[in-house]
């Protein structure tokens, strides 16, 4: 393939013709993401006709990178990518799965967007990875601000969608559900990460701005106790270790002044949660705060507060428990199961749904838990490696771990989180450190 170095961008510049063909990839990137990211296209959007619309992604960047592309079928995202689907397929045709085709096609896309990230990486030049980290940063935060607009007009929307989520009113409007949630969760620490990083004024308002936004729609609009903390711990865990020099004695202090606060957060964590609790007016919010009061006190009894947490509990209990439950089940699991979403549906096929990592080791059993781990752990080692700096490197650990975190807490594998994680946070991760773009960082 015919190639011209361009030692600014520090890259091989494609000519002509695969020039054309990158912008018609680029073009089908951000059509993708916009689907996925955006609720009420992504539930409205044909899953099929998504499904097709990737599959010409693929073969556009095959054209693009050519058959002896750096990029290889050996790479071990691939890979394991590719023992996933296949494993889904192998249980689906011994019939201990009832997978469907909706599903399937969707779990296709969700697996293949890190390698989408690794090929755009290595195919687009910077230009186009500002472009495309630009417009996904637009689009997000265009949805975000729509949401808290939602909310001010019709608050009680976001809570007929946290029960109906398949409801013939939820495919009319734009209001985020669950997986809007996490995308928003996991935006909120991407914003502060630019924020502590890059001295562009335009940039450094901006994020203030979305951030606002952001947690307005989680602490107000679409409460989740969950995300809440969760973001807490992730967007001061960001600050905390953007703090840490390369001082040892500065390392040692600010060390202690955290684990200090913690401590006595700790020693008055259930006042702390009941002052938290008559700070929030959503009956939702509060019923988890005091649920997570109850079990601290010792006293798990389902009359008082809310039971959620215990709920919770029990589904992560009945994935455990089919886990264990025999050979089969330990290291091939009992598949996908067709269900409803009531407690006593979820319990009874023996998959909680609550949490990623445990339902996939009741599902596929040890086997898929061994392919799910290898999988993240090799996007998280891709991701790792972008980063120049130390401070990036351990502000990207916080954010990674906070989605580690997440997925033993709830549902986790999801397009629209994946786009914003694995896609988003390396693009601007790439962009950081390079060269004479908008993107400038702040000495260490």
């Amino acid at each position: 393939m015919l190639t011209l170095r361009d030692d600014n961008l520090n890259t091989f510049r494609p000519l002509g013709r695969i020039r054309v063909n990158i912008y018609f990839n680029l073009f089908l990137t951000i059509f993708l993401a916009t689907i996925e990211i955006t609720p009420y296209l992504s539930r409205n959007f044909s899953h099929t006709i998504n499904f097709i619309i990737f599959i010409i992604w693929i073969l556009s960047a095959i054209l693009i990178n050519g058959l002896k592309s750096k990029f290889s079928l050996k790479s071990r995202v691939v890979i394991w990518s590719l023992i996933w689907i296949s494993l889904q397929l192998v249980m689906r045709a011994l019939g201990k799965s009832n997978l469907v085709w909706n599903y399937f096609i969707d779990q296709i896309t969700v697996f293949f967007i890190p390698i989408m990230m690794i090929l755009i990486l290595k195919t687009y030049n910077r230009r186009e990875k500002i472009f495309l980290a630009t417009f996904l940063f637009v689009i997000v935060s265009i949805n975000i601000i729509h949401n808290v607009i939602i909310g001010i007009s019709e608050p009680s929307i976001f809570w007929y969608l946290n029960d109906v989520v398949f409801g013939a009113q939820a495919r009319l409007t734009n209001a985020g559900s669950t997986e809007f949630v996490s995308v928003c969760m996991f935006f909120v620490p991407l914003c502060m990460m630019l924020l502590l990083n890059v001295k562009s004024v335009l940039l450094y308002v901006l994020n203030i701005v979305i951030i606002g936004f952001s947690l307005w729609f989680l602490l107000f609009v679409n409460q989740r106790a969950t995300a809440f903390f969760l973001l807490l711990l992730m967007f001061f865990g960001v600050i905390f270790v953007s703090l840490l020099r390369n001082n040892k004695a500065e390392k040692i202090a600010i060390t202690y002044v955290v684990f200090g606060s913690f401590f006595l957060l700790m020693l008055f964590l259930i006042p702390v949660l009941k002052w938290a609790s008559s700070l929030f007016s959503s009956e939702r919010m509060i019923s988890r705060i005091n649920s997570l009061i109850v079990f601290l006190e010792g006293t798990p009894s389902f009359s008082k507060g809310d039971s959620s947490l215990f709920l919770r509990i029990e589904l992560a209990q009945t994935s455990i428990s089919t886990f264990f439950n025999n050979f089969s089940n330990f290291f091939f699991g009992i598949g996908e199961r067709i269900h409803g979403d009531s407690i006593e549906e979820l319990v009874q096929s023996g998959v909680g749904s609550h949490s990623e990592f445990l339902d996939c080791l009741a599902e596929y059993g040890l086997m898929g838990g061994v392919v799910i781990f290898g999988f993240i752990s090799e996007i998280f080692k891709k991701i790792y490696s972008l980063c120049s700096s130390n401070i990036i490197r351990r502000q990207v650990k916080v954010i990674l771990s906070g989605f580690l975190i997440y997925s033993f807490l709830n549902n986790s594998f999801s397009a629209s989180t994946f786009y914003v994680l694995f896609l988003l946070l390396p693009l601007i991760i790439d962009l950081l450190y390079a060269k004479k773009t908008f993107l400038t960082p702040r000495e260490n």
